[in-house]
């Protein structure tokens, strides 16, 4: 073969082994957000009991539970009392929902990891202390297994129903950076009791 023949060969090998490089990206890339919310899954489970993690199970797998509307089960919301105000948490998508977009006033405060699988954390006030926000952000952490990052807040108001249950829309927010989380969070959460 020729020269430009051989040359076009070569070209083509390349482009065919440059698309196989990039389509293996975006697999690895779906793995990784795969395993970080079954991550968030595992560690959140920590915080419910075997009716929750049925409703969990019940989501992530619906093909193997047949919905019962007659008997439909109960959604539960996580509280905590911090400085004498009501921190309240989702513990899957379900009540996630329930929890923004039913239970939550508009004025109440919104928080979420940024970018990531976790659930909803809603502080019963419009305008929290700083001390409550660091605390909420904390509780949104470690319900995503994370020990350190940014949580997004804005008020309830400006969180739209996403796409997909427990997904959310934010119109607008703010960021706060948490880079440990104090050992009284998590001996707090420890202590939640259901709404």
């Amino acid at each position: 073969i020729s020269l430009s023949t051989n040359a076009q060969n070569c070209f083509k090998i390349y482009k065919k082994a440059k698309r196989t490089i990039e389509m293996d990206n975006i697999e690895i890339e779906k793995c990784k957000n795969e395993i970080s919310y079954l991550e968030s899954i595992l560690t959140s489970s920590k915080y419910m009991n075997e009716d929750e993690i049925i409703a969990l199970a019940e989501e992530l797998m619906p093909h193997k539970y047949k919905e019962d509307k007659k008997h439909p089960k109960a959604v539960n919301i996580g509280s905590i009392t911090f400085n004498n105000t009501k921190i309240l948490f989702g513990k899957n998508a379900k009540s996630n929902d329930k929890l923004t977009f039913h239970i939550a006033d508009k004025k109440d405060t919104y928080l979420h990891v940024k970018d990531y699988h976790g659930s909803h954390v809603i502080i019963r006030s419009n305008n929290p202390s700083e001390n409550e926000l660091i605390f909420a952000a904390e509780i949104a952490l470690i319900l995503s297994n994370k020990n350190d990052g940014e949580v997004y807040y804005t008020t309830v108001n400006n969180c739209k129903k996403g796409d997909k249950l427990g997904l959310v829309n934010l119109l607008s927010y703010k960021t706060i950076l948490i880079k440990n989380i104090r050992k009284e969070t998590i001996e707090l959460l420890n202590e939640y009791t259901n709404i």
